[in-house]
């Protein structure tokens, strides 16, 4: 999914009245205008969004920041998502995960090749609407770590 088709696609964006309490989400994907596309997204969404663009970056910025929620895209260059979720959950067990890809078999819930270290998947591309579901779903019944 290009960058272009995510912010054509914020221009009658309203953000929510009624959102839950505003989580600290760290986006993590090497494609950097998805990264920034998806980041405007939850920003228009009252959340406090950071980047990471590798796997290295990724678990230093998660260490620093303790985010609530991390979107991890699962293919990525040199380190694949699934061994920066390993990290991440083993470093930040309270971390809520949520797994994307472009690739349907690591998003199915039958396959072999599920990420089993997600708490959710969410296949690309995806709609504003599947983003702010997906992150309101593992965030229902937390509270946001304070800053």
């Amino acid at each position: 999914m290009s960058a272009g088709c995510v912010i054509v696609a914020v221009a009658g964006l309203r953000p929510k009245k009624h959102a839950p309490p505003m989580a600290r989400i760290l986006i993590i994907d090497d494609d950097a205008p998805f990264r920034a596309a998806t980041a405007l997204l939850l920003k228009l969404y009252g959340h406090e969004v950071h980047e990471a663009g590798d796997a290295g970056e990724a678990v230093r910025r998660q260490l620093a920041l303790h985010a609530d929620v991390v979107l991890c895209d699962v293919v990525m260059p040199r380190v694949d998502g699934g061994a920066v979720m390993r990290a991440i959950r083993e470093l930040c067990p309270d971390t809520r995960i949520i797994a994307m890809s472009g690739a349907a078999p690591y998003c199915q819930p039958r396959s072999p090749r599920r990420i089993t270290s997600a708490d959710r998947t969410l296949a690309k591309p995806f709609s504003h609407h599947d983003l702010s579901e997906a992150v309101d779903s593992v965030t229902s019944d937390y509270v946001a770590n304070p800053l």
